[in-house]
């Protein structure tokens, strides 16, 4: 059995992650709280956006009880601590033969906008959850050291949007 040590006390994740998705079936974001709030509070600080995300990856963990839940959950537990702490910077590597430095990894910015096709041409037409929610990913990004987006004009309003917080 894997378990993790959060602040003294033994923690058996799988247990953990079983009972929080059992009682919160009907949302993931409860259910990551849940979880989060005994194997990795420092976490609980992040978006509702990342909370939600978390909540579907312990849903999808705990329903395929194919393989070890425990030793499925560390990895898990260990990236929230990771991305709590804020110390993690990506690596850059010389771009070509230039003396640019790039991030060796870029933020895609294909899912940011409001919506799928040429409808949305004026920002007063982007919901401010939304834009709120793309200002906080960039900033965590270049939080992180990454600093090359990439966008295009079949992304939707994605281009619109980052031209505004940018």
């Amino acid at each position: 059995m894997v378990s993790m040590s959060n602040g003294g006390a033994t923690l058996n994740l799988a247990k953990a992650a079983k009972k929080a998705v059992a009682e919160h079936a009907g949302s993931h974001i409860e259910a990551a709280v849940s979880f989060l709030s005994e194997a990795c509070p420092e976490y609980l600080a992040q978006s509702n956006d990342c909370l939600l995300k978390l909540g579907r990856r312990l849903a999808c963990l705990v329903e395929y009880e194919s393989f070890d839940l425990n030793a499925a959950l560390v990895p898990l537990v260990q990236e929230c601590r990771l991305i709590a702490d804020n110390s993690v910077k990506v690596p850059k590597v010389r771009f070509g033969k230039t003396e640019l430095q790039m991030p060796i990894v870029t933020l895609g910015c294909m899912r940011f906008q409001m919506e799928w096709g040429p409808r949305i041409t004026e920002m007063n037409q982007v919901g401010s959850d939304c834009q709120d929610n793309l200002v906080r990913i960039l900033k965590h990004a270049f939080e992180l050291g990454i600093n090359h987006i990439e966008t295009a004009r079949g992304y939707g309003c994605s281009e619109l949007q980052l031209g505004v917080a940018l």
